[in-house]
């Protein structure tokens, strides 16, 4: 089966203290300036964001550190990935973007050559597509109960190659919610994402994210390094 979802911004329910934690703001106060441009470009984008997700969900079985699916390529998802899907009976292959609104807008701003908005812009997409992955999995947990459900793990972290991207991309079809894949894997729009979530009555919702992963130059784990004297 195959299931399509589209938010509008205000439906995502995110906040200003979203995005500023996002960059960075935990128990330090920002400018006011920083402030106000929030303010303002989550004005431009209440009419402007369509954001999809879609996801399928096939059965198969985890041999290590690889998926096999029915009637599709296998996922070679590492030993690391393969650990934390253990348990898992039935895959959702999921992809999710921003989408093309978003990114034209960005690119429209790109052009004018203010660092400082193009920086807000980028953490707003990041919060954007990241919290339609979050909507997207409560809607794969009302299909799925009661069976329970993995985190969702991408191409490109724990040592799950990136041209994975290109079976992800056969399995959810050509250009899953209008994104396109290049020659070297990347997704556009930029701020999409794609991957696995297994699901079973065995599986363990293990958070992935530092602690679980050996790549020692990922820019998640220098940020959770800089801002740990937050917390």
């Amino acid at each position: 089966m195959k299931v399509n979802f589209t938010f509008d911004y205000l439906s995502l329910g995110l906040t200003t203290n979203d995005y500023l934690v996002e960059m960075g703001y935990r128990k330090c106060k920002p400018q006011s300036k920083v402030v106000d441009m929030i303010h303002y470009y989550e004005r431009e984008l209440t009419d402007r964001v369509k954001a999809l997700c879609t996801f399928t969900i096939s059965k198969g079985i985890l041999l290590e550190s690889k998926i096999i699916l029915d009637n599709a390529p296998p996922l070679h998802v590492g030993d690391i990935l393969g650990h934390l899907l253990e348990g898992s009976v039935h895959f959702a292959i999921f992809a999710a973007t921003a989408g093309l609104e978003f990114q034209s807008y960005y690119d429209k701003m790109k052009r004018q050559d203010d660092m400082l908005s193009l920086f807000i812009l980028d953490t707003m997409g990041s919060c954007i597509v990241e919290k339609v992955g979050d909507l997207m999995e409560q809607r794969l947990e009302e299909i799925i109960s009661p069976y329970r459900h993995t985190a969702r793990f991408s191409p490109g972290y724990c040592g799950w190659t990136l041209n994975e991207q290109q079976n992800i991309f056969h399995i959810l079809g050509r250009h899953p919610c209008n994104i396109s894949l290049s020659d070297s894997f990347l997704m556009y729009p930029l701020k999409s994402i794609s991957g696995v979530i297994g699901i079973g009555d065995q599986v363990i919702e293990r958070k992935y994210g530092c602690d679980i992963c050996n790549l020692k130059t990922c820019y998640k784990r220098k940020k959770r390094k800089k801002y740990d004297t937050y917390k």
